[in-house]
């Protein structure tokens, strides 16, 4: 669907536009460069997909054909991804399997025809595994809001108010992530 603001911040009437090739739950999303990636997510039978599909985005907010592009090197669902420094990266989730993971898979806009190179893989540090979260880029760094997420360094399993903040700072490679929190 895509509805368009209007001079006083409204949102007009939400339109149909180009489907994805298939259904899909759980899954990231970014727009930039004119570009639209849906990345990873769930497919209609529930599994996590490493499918990575990118459409154009036309000045009414319409979408144009789907085209499927580099994959994430493994599936994952209920992840998020952001864009910062001329790349993508894209965090956490489930595995197939159902398992949480903490990978980090990065990748760079490699055109102006909206091309991604390969994905590289990183880990959070901490044994920290979460999904079903946010990422956004700001300032000098990307920030993970929420989520659920489970320790495994024999502290607690669950962060019940989900308030943890972990945030990076950019400078072309993966740093440490640091740990804020808001309880």
């Amino acid at each position: 669907l895509v509805a368009s603001p209007t001079a006083d911040g409204r949102i007009t009437s939400w339109l149909t536009t180009t489907p994805l090739p298939e259904a899909r739950t759980d899954a990231a999303a970014v727009a930039v460069g004119g570009f639209l990636y849906v990345i990873g997510g769930a497919g209609s039978d529930g599994t996590a997909r490493a499918n990575v599909y990118m459409a154009a985005i036309g000045s009414d907010g319409s979408l144009g054909t789907w085209t499927e592009i580099p994959a994430l090197p493994a599936p994952r669902r209920g992840l998020a991804a952001a864009i910062g420094m001329n790349e993508i990266m894209a965090v956490g989730g489930k595995a197939a399997d159902g398992i949480p993971r903490r990978d980090v898979f990065r990748c760079k806009l490699a055109d102006s025809n909206g091309g991604l190179t390969a994905w590289s893989v990183g880990n959070f540090p901490y044994d920290f595994y979460i999904w079903d979260h946010s990422i956004v880029c700001c300032g000098a760094g990307f920030v993970v809001l929420g989520g659920e997420d489970i320790w495994l360094l024999s502290i607690s399993c669950e962060d019940a108010d989900h308030r943890t903040i972990l945030a990076q700072g950019l400078s072309g490679r993966l740093q440490r992530w640091k740990i804020l929190s808001l309880k």
